[in-house]
């Protein structure tokens, strides 16, 4: 049986993405999978058929994620006997060009964001420089991507962009996999509060959600990790985090029974470039656990939300336009359950992660042939 190494530098060794989904499914079907990434210790286990090597992260600042994670990594796994290195970060780009190209191994990449959009949002990066290094970076992900024998694009956006350089672009897009969702609750007149879950940052538009709710008086339960420790600060001191129940990071089914309870999941990322045509998880996540969404007035998003009578859509960078949503909502519950039955079927019938699977085991297929 050929050994396949899924690497990652900056994700969590239990990513929903990487482990939960690709990895877990493929070892489940028979692939014999590897999972490489940093953790809280260092430890080599097994879980859900996949092999895991945790790696103590010694640091975890920007330059070690950047800089020094790809490095250790791929000195760990030049002289292996992986038949197939699957990565996940752009840092790794050139160390996995290298694995290619000495030592004969087949590499994936795989995509979960449109960087140089990205690139152009980052704060940490000089405004006047953003351009050239957003230009730069772009530059160098086409001439390595065409070269790797498969792409793997998380959205139809990125698929589109790559699909242009290599043939061998897959679609697998990151919908939620009904198998690990707890059951579903159907009791919608005893909810009392909205959720966010995911990465807590300023770009997510966790500011004007917190004004919003303040605005209409209901309660946040918030749970993920704050993008940095200046931010939290920032959030904290609004009037509006006394309404806020923060929990922090929880396990994944953890934090889906928290959805559970709520009568409205947001998703209200603000209007920049990488988040357009993103398709965000919890998106749809939302929706598979029977609970209506409010989300950014983005056109690829109206066309599942509003179309499909899933939510609302709001203005992401109006704090009334937000709680007007919210308030609604919470007085129109027979609305409120029309909307998360529609989301419920529409992501059992179009949006789960069995359709993906598929996708993924045929790239594997054909670079195994």
């Amino acid at each position: 049986m050929e050994k396949i190494l899924h690497v990652t530098t900056s994700h969590k060794i239990d990513d929903i993405r990487i482990f939960m989904k690709e990895c877990s499914t493929l070892a489940e079907n028979g692939y014999a999978i590897t999972l490489m990434g940093f953790g809280a210790i260092s430890s080599t286990y097994q879980e859900r058929n996949v092999k895991v090597v945790s790696i103590k992260l010694i640091e975890n600042k920007r330059m070690f994620r950047l800089i020094i994670n790809p490095i250790y990594v791929f000195t760990r796994i030049m002289r292996s006997d992986f038949r197939i290195v699957h990565f996940h970060d752009p840092e790794f780009m050139l160390y996995a060009y290298i694995l290619k190209v000495l030592f004969h191994k087949k590499v994936i990449y795989d995509i979960h964001e449109d960087v140089p959009k990205q690139i152009m949002q980052k704060d940490w990066i000089n405004r006047s420089l953003r351009q050239f290094v957003s230009a730069s970076y772009k530059n160098i992900e086409d001439f390595l991507s065409k070269r790797f024998d498969c792409l793997i694009a998380a959205t139809e956006s990125i698929k589109r962009r790559f699909e242009k350089e290599n043939k061998n672009t897959v679609g697998v897009y990151n919908y939620p996999d009904l198998s690990l969702l707890p059951d579903i609750s159907n009791n919608y007149k005893t909810r009392d509060s909205v959720c966010y879950i995911g990465l807590i940052s300023r770009e997510r538009g966790i500011s004007e959600l917190i004004k919003a709710i303040q605005i209409c008086g209901v309660n946040l339960i918030l749970c993920g990790e704050f993008e940095s420790s200046l931010f939290r600060k920032e959030v904290e001191s609004l009037a509006g985090w006394a309404n806020v129940t923060y929990l922090g990071r929880l396990p994944y089914r953890e934090a889906m029974n928290k959805v559970n309870r709520c009568f409205a999941g947001i998703v209200t990322f603000l209007p920049f470039p990488n988040h357009l045509e993103s398709m965000p998880n919890k998106l749809f996540e939302y929706m598979a656990m029977g609970v209506p969404v409010i989300a950014s007035n983005f056109e690829t998003w109206k066309n599942i939300v509003e179309k499909e009578k899933t939510g609302i859509c709001v203005n992401p960078r109006d704090p009334d336009d937000i709680a007007r949503a919210i308030s609604f909502l919470r007085c129109n519950s027979e609305f409120m359950e029309t909307c998360a039955f529609h989301g419920r079927l529409l992501v059992i019938n179009n949006y789960s992660w069995n359709s993906q699977y598929q996708q993924l085991h045929n790239a594997y297929k054909k670079l195994l042939a």
